[in-house]
């Protein structure tokens, strides 16, 4: 868990600093605040910063959660399940069943069928097969080995890019827009006062505004980076999109959004709070 947690720290220090030497590139002469035009320019430059850590980061981030998923569905596998023309089963007289599956799948392990299961069912029972990865590291070390170098860890990066870019813009602007919103209604001078509660509420609606903007961006981003690079489902961004669309309709872009979204806010209420307290203390604001 270390390592997910140094990423993202890793991550928000570079984007906030981003930020923040966007904001001084587009100070006014006569120390007025930046306008909310002002504040998603500086989002822009910020997310486009952010979307070279996070494209490499979250590319390793992928391949371990693919791989721990791959692992999770070999413990049941119920065959009146699969797509017809999907897999091949062949059982033994002592119940040993081998699962072939068609082309751009996996192979599972061989399994023994257990008695008493459910008719139609095949339990795998602890997993066998050797994990690709060993961790974050070694994920790496495969990647550019095998991937084309330093360029492999950056597959994804167009959709990366269409993730952060205009997600920074609107979580920016909208964290600003409330702020002052804020200060306004209570009737202060500067947002700068505001207490640390209207803070997290601010900085979690921003990152709800984030998600909204951008989800189905980050769909196709888990796609590309997940693919085979020998033989890959998809050709591009642009054919990735075409493809899920074709697959599943516009629902295949939101696909896990409910608990993205959940995580987002509690997380980037933390996250603004402290960029807050840091500011603050940096520069006796």
């Amino acid at each position: 868990m270390g390592a997910p947690f140094a990423t993202v720290a890793f991550y928000n220090a570079v984007l906030f600093a981003a930020r923040g030497q966007m904001e001084s590139m587009l100070a006014h002469p006569d120390g007025s605040p930046l306008s909310m035009s002002d504040q998603a320019i500086a989002g822009l430059g910020a997310g486009t910063v952010g979307a070279l850590i996070a494209c490499p980061t979250e590319l390793i981030k992928c391949r371990i959660q693919a791989q721990a998923g791959s692992k999770a569905s070999a413990a049941h596998i119920h065959a009146a399940s699969l797509p017809a023309g999907l897999a091949t089963l062949s059982q033994s007289g002592k119940g040993l069943a081998s699962l072939t599956q068609a082309k751009g799948f996996s192979t599972l392990p061989l399994a023994t069928a257990t008695s008493g299961t459910t008719p139609g069912a095949i339990h795998l029972g602890d997993y066998t097969g050797s994990l690709q990865y060993k961790g974050p590291m070694d994920v790496m070390r495969q990647v550019m080995r095998s991937e084309g170098g330093v360029i492999g860890l950056y597959k994804g990066l167009v959709p990366t890019l269409l993730r952060e870019v205009p997600g920074c813009a609107a979580m920016f602007a909208a964290y600003e827009a409330i702020k002052l919103g804020a200060a306004k209604q209570q009737g202060l001078s500067n947002a700068n006062e505001l207490g640390k509660g209207t803070l997290m509420v601010a900085g979690g609606a921003a990152g709800a505004v984030y998600w909204l903007t951008v989800y189905p961006a980050d769909i196709i981003k888990s796609k590309l980076q997940t693919d085979s690079y020998r033989q890959p489902a998809y050709r591009g961004t642009l054919h990735c999109a075409r493809q899920l669309y074709a697959a599943d309709g516009i629902a295949a872009f939101f696909k896990g959004f409910s608990p993205a979204f959940s995580r987002s806010i509690p997380a980037n209420a933390a996250a603004f709070l402290v960029y807050e307290m840091v500011r603050q203390t940096m520069t006796g604001a």
